[in-house]
Formats: structure tokens, C-alpha cells, sequence
């Protein structure tokens, strides 16, 4: 039982994640304006935003004007669910839940505006950033260094590809030549 409550919360959790990862690279506020269709700008309603299953009712349309609604939202919102889920069989009931929830949030959000605009925000990095020091320092590991070795050696490598690619990371350069 109390999966399924990890995997509802996920999906509910993997809808918000969708608003912040296609709003805040862009500038947007993730509160206002409240969702809504992108073809016909209809507010959606309390029923129109019920994680997966609002998708399903309504087949994939607006209820308003008919247009079709990416099946990102839904997936994402499943993938969520499942992370919460797996996460939560994986730590149980113990401190390495609450990190391994904030991950799990941090990589939806960070796919989500990565597979739209090819960008990872600052802001949410930085906003991440801080949340997961902060818990570590109310549950540290055992030893106390390792998650700063862990940073250490991820910005090293960071700094290798950047240096490597003389620049030219995150500009879509590779992707575009692949296609």
C-alpha cells in the first residue's frame, strides 16, 4: 500500500516537475500563469490535471478545441511515479529516501527542459544544489568527504569534456550533426 501512495504522489510531483522543467528555462513563473492549452490557451480545470489519468479520460485532447496533447506529460508523470516507487523499495523508510526523492526530482526536471530546449538551468542546478547540501549536512554519509570528493570528481570531468570540446558543450552541435 504504501508504494502505490509513493507512485501517486510521484505522478502528482512528476506533473509539477513538467510546469518547471518547460518553464523555468525560459523565464517563466512556475505559479502563474496556471496551466493551460497550448493550442487554444483554455485554462485547464482541477479535473483536466489529474497526472495520467486526465490524458486517458480525454484521449490525449483538449477538452475545449480537440487538439492533441503530447504524450510527453503522461510519460513523464509515469517516469516519475516509478522513480518514486523504486526509490522508495530501494531505501525504504530511512534517510537516504529523502536524497534519493530530491535526485529523482532533479533529474525529471532537468530531462524534461533538456529534451525541450537543450538547456539545464542554473537556477534549478544551483536550487538543487543547495537543498542536497543541506540535507547532507542533517544526514551525512559515513565518511563525511565523500560527497565532496563525488563533486569534485564530477566538476573535474565537467571541466575535461568543456576544455575537450573547447566550449562547445551544450549547444547542440554533436546532436545536430547525427540527425
Amino acid at each position: 500500500m504504501v508504494g502505490i501512495i509513493f507512485f501517486l504522489y510521484g505522478t502528482i510531483f512528476g506533473s509539477f516537475f513538467n510546469v518547471v522543467g518547460l518553464r523555468i528555462p525560459v523565464g517563466q513563473s512556475i505559479v502563474r500563469p496556471r496551466s493551460s492549452c497550448p493550442t487554444c490557451g483554455h485554462e485547464l480545470t482541477a479535473k483536466e490535471l489529474i497526472p495520467v489519468l486526465s490524458y486517458v479520460i480525454q484521449g490525449g485532447k483538449c477538452r475545449q478545441c480537440q487538439a492533441g496533447i503530447s504524450l510527453f506529460y503522461p510519460i513523464m508523470e509515469l517516469l516519475t511515479g516509478l522513480l518514486f516507487l523504486v526509490t522508495y523499495i530501494h531505501f525504504g523508510f530511512s534517510p537516504n529516501l529523502i536524497i534519493g526523492l530530491t535526485l529523482c526530482s532533479l533529474f525529471i526536471i532537468i530531462t524534461v527542459s533538456d529534451l525541450k530546449y537543450m538547456i539545464i538551468s542554473d537556477r534549478v542546478l544551483l536550487f538543487f544544489a543547495s537543498v542536497l547540501f543541506i540535507e547532507r549536512l542533517i544526514f551525512p554519509l559515513t565518511p563525511w568527504w565523500s560527497p565532496f570528493l563525488g563533486a569534485v570528481v564530477g566538476f573535474l570531468l565537467l571541466l575535461f569534456i568543456s576544455v575537450v570540446s573547447r566550449g562547445g558543450m551544450g549547444r547542440g552541435e554533436t546532436l545536430s550533426c547525427m540527425l
